[in-house]
């Protein structure tokens, strides 16, 4: 019998009937996969835009190449996150399903951290991480072309 409450946020970790955990990471793993991209494309792709511009300054005839790495590289790490985000979520799942007062407490704790993160991005650390992130390199400054940068 599903718990009220934790069941729903416990089923993207749970093994459906028959499945080995080999599948269900696979398939958490392809759910994460598509959500990031299409998450985390819209603002990597300005970013990838002035990467192409600061190496482009070198003269690489690589240059479509080595923007599709530095994309590819910055999915392949939420992708690694993913994977070990995989196994304590799926205990956590289970633990849950056997205790239905830790069920019950977990929408408020999933709300409490999405608001905590809410929050956060309202403080002058977020701002001083983004400002890092936006800065270009030097008018004229270029970019060495390797994996490094």
């Amino acid at each position: 019998m599903p718990m009220p409450g934790g069941w729903t946020l416990s089923m993207a970790w749970m093994r459906m009937p028959g499945q080995g955990w080999i599948d269900a990471a696979a398939s958490f793993l392809g759910m994460w996969t598509v959500m990031m991209v299409a998450m985390m494309l819209p603002p990597l792709l300005p970013m990838l835009w002035r990467y192409r511009r600061a190496v482009g300054r070198t003269g690489t005839a690589r240059l479509g190449r080595l923007t599709a790495q530095a994309g590819a590289a910055y999915f392949l790490v939420w992708i690694a996150f993913g994977a070990a985000l995989f196994p304590p979520g799926a205990a956590l799942a289970a633990i849950a399903m056997a205790h239905s007062a830790l069920a019950r407490a977990l929408p408020l704790a999933a709300g409490a951290i999405v608001a905590i993160a809410g929050a956060a991005q309202f403080t002058a650390w977020k701002a001083r991480r983004l400002a890092c992130c936006r800065e270009a390199p030097a008018r004229g400054r270029a970019l060495p072309a390797d994996a490094a940068t």
